[in-house]
C-alpha cells in the first residue's frame, strides 16, 4: 500500500510540474541507472553512479542499499538508496548539470541505532572552489532516531554543474540517502505542499506517546489545512494496540512550518510480532498538495520476548581459538526444520566493548541437525576445507565476545563470553578458558544462551589448542533424536575407469551421531564408521549403489543411486623393424577414437610419433629392447601393452687412416671386429682384423682402403688415401778446397726447403746453390736434405775430399803474433784487425771458433794436451800458426 501511495505522490508531483512550473524528484529506483565502480554495487566505493538526465550522484564511499532491513527499519525509502560509509574520508555530491537550482530538499535516515552520524550538507555553485553550508545532520536534526526525515535548503542559482554534497565530519554512523527534490532556478513558485517529514518510522511497545511531524513548503499567504486519518493497510488494531483520533492541522500562512500530532501506543503482555499503523495526509485546503510522503507507516516493536523452546534455535556447538589465524565458529540445528540463514548474524565485541565491533551475516539453508561453519580466511586447511564462509570476524581472541543473533526475531540466541565486560585475557569456561583453546558445546545442550557467567561457561568441554578432528561433526543427545536421519551421497564424478579407486562419500544429518555407514555396491557391502568409503571396480559395467546411514539409536535411512564403470580400452600395435638398421616402425591395430603415448627402454629414442593414429618412429641401438603402448579413450581410461623388439645392425667396419703418405711410407691398419678384411692396392691383410698399407713402389696417386664383411648385414667403408711423390736428394761438387756445390735432387716439386750440411760444422739453407770453403785438407761428409711442398722429405751423402788448403801470407806490417807458445791453453793473440780466429787438432776437428779485434786472451785449458792449428782469417787475408798445448 505504501508504494503505491509513494508511486501516486510522485506521478502526481509530475503531473503538476508540467502544468505549473518544472521539478524533479530522484528516488534511485532504476535499476539501469545505476552504474558499478570499482567494486560490486554493494560494496563500498567512490565512484558508483547514478545518473539520471540532468542529475548524477557519484562520491562516498558509498554503496547502493536496498529493501532488507537493518535493526527493523528499511534501507531504501523505496528500493535503493544510497549508504555512506561510517569513516572520516566520506565526501558524497550530487551533480544539477543544467537549469540552476531554486530549492532542493534530501531524505537522510541513520544506519542504526548506534554511534551518532556527523555530515554537513552543503552546495557550490563555482565547481567546489567554495561551499555554503546548510545543515547539520546529527543525532539532534534526525530526532534521536533511525526514522527517514527530510532536510531542506534553498540555492537560486542558474549557474551550470552545480554541487551539493554531504561532507563526514570525522569518523562519523552511517546513514542512507533518498528522495531527493530539486526546483530549477526561476521556475514559477510551486503549490504549497505538505508532507510527512518522514515516511516510516519504528517505536518499541513501550514507548508510551509518538510524535508525528507535518511538513509545510512553498507557502503563501493563506493558511493551510490538512487532515491525517487512518490508512487501511495497518496491521496494528485500533483500542487494543493504539489510540488515535483523526486530527485536523493548520498551518498559518507566510512561512513554511511545521505541525505534529501524538498517538498513544498501548504496551500490552501478548507477544506479537512487528505491527504497523498508517497515516495518510488528506483535503489539503488554498491549493496545496501532497507532498512525496503523503503517507506516514509507525511500525510497533513487540517488547515482549518469549521464551525460546528447547531444540527450537540455533546455538553455537564448537569455538576454535588457536594459533596464528586458526579461529572459527561452528553453529548447529537443532530443530527438525530446515532453517533460513539469511535472518541471523554473527557479531563480534571486542576488548569490552558494548556495541558491535563487526559482524557478519549468514546465507543459504541450514538443515535439521546440520552444521554451518565461520573461519578466519587464513586459517589452516584443516579448518577451511570445513568451512562454509570467510569472514574478518573470525579474528577474535581470548577476550572478544561473540553473539549469534537472529535478526527476524530482533534479540540475541546465544552468547560466547560477557558484551560490555573486558576480562582481561580470557574468560574460564569449564576446565579451561576461551583463550588458545577448542570448546565444543555439550551433546545434551538443546539450547544456546545469553547468559555466560554460571550458565554458558559450564556448557562446553575444553580441548586443545588447534584440536580441529570434530569441525562438521556435533553430536547432539538432547535434540537429535527427534530429527529424522537423512543420508545423501555423492561421486567425484558421472563414472570411473575399472580398475580405478573410486570414493565415495555419504553426508548425514538428524538422529545422534556418530553413525555407521553401509556401502552395498552391486552385492559387495563394505561397512566403515566413516562416511568415506574407497571402492575399486574390477571389470565396467553400470553399477547399482546404496549407502545406508545408522544412528547410535540404530534409526536409519539409505539412498540408492547408479554408478558408470568404463572398461579398459584394449591395446595393440605392430612394431617392424627394417633389418640391418636402426628404425622401428610402430603402427596401431586399432579401430575407434583413442590417443596414443609411446614409452621405450633404454637404447631407443623415440623421434615422433602421433598421439592420434598410433604410429611412431623410432631408432635405437643394436640388441633386445621393449615398447610400451598406452592408449586412452573417450572416458579418459587407460590401457598398456609392452612389446620386445630386437634391432640387428651391420657390424662396424668405420675405421681411421691419415689423409696422405709420402712414397716409402706404410702404415697399419686395424678395425672394429677380428673378421673384417682389408682390400685396396698397397693393402695387405693379416687375417685378424688388421693389415698394412706399404707406398713403397706406388705411385703418386689416390688410392683407396677398403675394410669389410660378409654375412646377411654384410657392410663395408672405404677411405681414401692420397700418396704423394717422395723427393730424390742428390748433388755435384767441385774439388779443392774452395767447393763449389750444385743441388741435382729430382722429383722437387715446389721445394719447401733445402738443407747443407758441409761437414767441417757449418751449415747452410737456402735454394741457392752454394760455394764452401775449407780451412783444413781432409775427408768431410756432405749432406743434402730435400723437402717438397707435399712434406715428403729425402737425405742424400757424399764423402768429398779437400786439399790445397794454403795459407795466404799476410802483408809483414800484419804478422799474427801469438804467445806464450808452448802454453797450458791460456794465451793471447794479438790481431791487427778484426778478424775470425779458429782452432783445430790435427785431424781437422774445429775445437775453437770465435771473432777477435786487437789483443784477445783465449781460453784451450779444457781442450787437452796436444799439437792445434791458429788460423786467423781477415779482410787482410788468413794466417795459420802451430801451437803447442802442455
Amino acid at each position: 500500500m505504501y508504494t503505491f501511495l509513494r508511486n501516486s505522490v510522485t506521478a502526481l508531483l509530475t503531473l503538476l510540474s508540467l502544468q505549473y512550473y518544472s521539478q524533479t524528484l530522484i528516488n534511485f529506483d532504476d535499476a539501469a541507472k545505476w552504474t558499478a565502480g570499482s567494486g560490486g554495487l554493494t560494496s563500498y566505493a567512490v565512484n558508483h553512479q547514478y545518473v539520471d538526465g540532468a542529475f548524477s550522484a557519484t562520491g562516498g564511499p558509498a554503496l547502493r542499499g536496498g529493501t532488507t532491513l537493518q535493526d527493523g527499519f528499511p534501507q531504501g525509502n523505496g528500493t535503493y538508496a544510497w549508504r555512506l560509509q561510517d569513516i572520516a574520508t566520506v565526501d558524497w555530491r550530487m551533480t544539477i548539470a543544467t537549469g540552476g537550482v531554486g530549492d532542493f530538499s534530501v531524505a537522510v535516515r541513520r544506519w542504526d541505532g548506534s554511534p551518532s552520524p556527523n555530515y554537513n550538507l552543503e552546495y557550490s555553485i563555482d565547481g567546489g572552489s567554495t561551499w555554503e553550508f546548510v545543515v547539520l545532520i546529527d543525532n539532534a536534526a534526525l530526532d534521536n532516531s533511525s526514522d527517514w526525515k527530510t532536510f531542506s535548503g534553498t540555492i537560486n542559482s542558474d549557474n551550470d554543474n552545480i554541487l551539493i554534497r554531504f561532507k563526514a565530519n570525522g569518523t562519523t554512523e552511517r546513514v542512507m540517502i533518498d528522495d531527493f527534490y530539486w526546483e530549477p532556478y526561476g521556475a514559477t513558485s510551486p503549490n504549497p505542499t505538505v508532507t510527512f517529514a518522514s515516511a516510516a518510522q519504528s517505536v518499541s511497545e513501550s514507548v508510551g506517546t509518538v510524535t508525528v511531524s507535518v511538513n509545510l513548503t512553498n507557502s503563501d499567504a493563506n493558511a493551510i489545512e490538512v487532515e491525517v486519518v487512518l490508512g487501511a493497510s495497518g496491521t496494528a488494531t485500533l483500542g487494543d494496540d493504539f489510540n488515535f483520533t483523526p486530527v485536523t492541522l493548520t498551518f498559518p500562512g507566510g512561512a513554511n512550518s511545521t505541525q505534529t500530532f501524538t498517538l498513544d501506543i498501548i504496551d500490552d503482555t501478548d507477544t506479537e510480532p512487528t505491527e504497523t499503523i498508517v497515516f495518510e495526509l488528506t483535503n489539503p485546503t488554498n491549493g496545496a498538495v501532497i507532498g512525496a510522503n503523503g503517507t506516514f507507516t509507525l511500525s510497533i516493536l513487540d517488547n515482549d520476548i518469549s521464551p525460546i523452546s528447547p531444540c527450537s534455535e540455533l546455538f553455537f556447538s564448537e569455538y576454535i581459538e588457536g594459533s596464528s589465524n586458526n579461529k572459527a565458529v561452528e553453529i548447529y540445528n537443532p530443530t527438525t526444520t530446515v532453517i533460513d540463514l539469511s535472518n541471523y548474524s554473527v557479531r563480534l565485541y571486542t576488548n569490552g566493548s558494548a556495541t558491535v565491533s563487526s559482524s557478519v551475516m549468514l546465507s543459504g539453508n541450514l538443515n535439521p541437525g546440520q552444521t554451518y561453519v565461520i573461519a578466519n580466511s587464513q586459517a589452516n586447511v584443516a579448518i577451511l576445507s570445513k568451512a562454509n564462509i570467510t569472514s574478518g570476524v573470525m579474528s577474535f581472541t581470548g577476550d572478544d565476545a561473540l553473539e549469534l543473533y537472529n535478526i527476524a526475531d530482533v534479540r540475541a540466541v546465544d552468547v560466547i563470553g560477557v558484551i560490555g565486560n573486558d576480562p582481561g585475557d580470557f574468560w574460564v569456561v569449564g576446565t579451561g578458558t576461551t583463550q588458545n583453546h577448542t570448546l565444543r558445546r555439550m551433546s545434551t545442550i538443546d539450547l544456546g544462551t545469553t547468559v555466560w557467567v554460571g550458565e554458558g561457561d559450564t556448557q562446553w568441554n575444553v580441548f586443545a589448542q588447534d584440536s580441529f578432528d570434530d569441525v562438521r561433526m556435533h553430536t547432539n543427545s538432547g535434540c537429535g533424536a527427534s530429527i529424522p536421519v537423512v543420508v545423501n551421497a555423492t561421486a567425484p564424478n558421472s563414472g570411473v575407469c575399472e580398475g580405478v579407486d573410486v570414493v565415495f562419500t555419504a553426508e548425514v544429518y538428524g538422529g545422534v551421531a556418530p553413525y555407521s555407514f553401509a556401502w552395498d555396491i552391486d552385492g559387495d557391502v563394505v561397512t566403515s564408521t566413516t562416511p568415506s568409503v574407497t571402492y575399486n571396480y574390477a571389470d565396467g559395467g553400470p553399477s547399482s549403489i546404496t549407502v545406508t546411514a545408522t544412528d547410535v539409536n540404530t534409526v536409519s535411512d539409505a539412498i540408492s543411486f547408479p554408478y558408470s564403470v568404463f572398461p579398459a580400452p584394449a591395446t595393440g600395435f605392430m612394431a617392424d623393424v627394417v633389418l640391418c638398421s636402426s628404425t622401428v616402425e610402430v603402427s596401431s591395430t586399432l579401430v575407434g577414437t583413442f590417443t596414443y603415448n609411446y614409452t621405450v627402454s633404454s637404447g631407443l629414442t623415440i623421434n615422433s610419433q602421433d598421439v592420434n593414429t598410433g604410429s611412431a618412429d623410432i631408432t635405437g641401438q643394436g640388441g633386445t629392447h621393449t615398447i610400451t603402448q598406452t592408449v586412452t579413450d573417450l572416458n579418459t581410461c587407460s590401457s598398456s601393452q609392452t612389446e620386445t623388439v630386437t634391432i640387428t645392425l651391420p657390424p662396424n667396419t668405420e675405421f681411421t687412416i691419415p689423409s696422405s703418405l709420402c712414397q716409402g711410407e706404410e702404415i697399419d691398419l686395424s678395425g672394429s671386429i677380428a673378421f673384417g678384411e682389408w682390400s685396396g692396392d698397397g693393402v695387405a691383410d693379416n687375417g685378424d682384423g688388421t693389415g698394412v698399407f706399404d707406398t713403397e713402389g706406388l705411385d703418386a696417386d689416390i688410392y683407396e682402403i677398403t675394410f669389410s664383411t660378409v654375412g646377411i648385414c654384410g657392410s663395408s667403408t672405404t677411405h681414401e688415401i692420397e700418396v704423394f711423390a717422395t723427393p730424390e736428394a742428390n748433388f755435384s761438387s767441385t774439388t779443392g778446397y774452395n767447393i763449389e756445390f750444385t743441388n741435382t735432387s729430382a722429383n722437387m716439386i715446389f721445394p719447401t726447403a733445402i738443407n747443407w750440411d758441409f761437414g767441417d760444422g757449418n751449415t747452410y739453407s737456402g735454394f741457392d746453390n752454394p760455394t764452401h770453403e775449407y780451412q783444413a785438407n781432409g775427408s768431410y761428409t756432405v749432406c743434402l736434405e730435400v723437402e717438397n711442398g707435399n712434406g715428403c722429405t729425402d737425405v742424400f751423402c757424399q764423402t768429398l775430399e779437400v786439399f790445397g788448403v794454403s795459407v795466404k801470407e799476410m802483408s809483414k806490417n800484419n804478422t799474427l803474433t801469438l804467445f806464450p807458445n808452448p802454453s797450458n791453453g791460456q794465451f793471447t793473440i794479438q790481431l791487427p784487425t778484426t778478424s775470425v780466429v779458429t782452432v783445430t787438432n790435427v785431424i781437422g776437428k774445429e775445437v775453437y771458433r770465435n771473432t777477435h779485434s786487437g789483443m784477445s786472451h783465449i781460453d784451450l785449458s779444457n781442450v787437452g794436451a796436444g799439437t792445434y792449428f791458429v788460423t786467423v782469417k781477415s779482410v787482410d787475408g788468413t794466417q795459420t800458426k802451430k801451437m803447442i798445448i802442455r
